[in-house]
């Protein structure tokens, strides 16, 4: 069996990523590009600011974790079911857009 794992990484507006709502739409928007399903979501809020997040998959996990104070934050994706070729530019856009990046790099494995 071969696995997927993918981690992207990428700046952000700071009230993005310190924002719990934004996280969630971010996992949840790259989970439906990949074709995958979402079983059960996880989250911590840091004091004074950060989010992790993570969500169990049917084909494995997700889960992002967030510095907001260093306007950084990243994507880690696992699974054992692979993803369309156009999926990696396909959640830069999505990455993209949920937390105003500017920059965002990826490493597929």
């Amino acid at each position: 069996m071969r696995l997927l794992t993918c981690t992207f990484e990428f700046n952000g507006d700071a009230s993005l990523l310190n924002n719990a709502a934004a996280v969630e739409r971010s996992l949840q928007e790259i989970t439906k590009l990949a074709g995958f399903t979402i079983c059960k979501q996880q989250s911590h809020i840091f004091t004074p600011i950060g989010v992790s997040m993570t969500m169990i998959l049917s084909e494995s996990h997700i889960a992002a974790h967030t510095w907001p104070e260093k306007n950084f934050a990243y994507i880690a994706l696992t699974s054992c079911k692979a993803v369309a070729t156009s999926f990696y530019d396909e959640a830069t856009v999505a990455i993209k857009s949920c937390f105003a990046s500017t920059s965002v790099t990826y490493e597929a494995l």
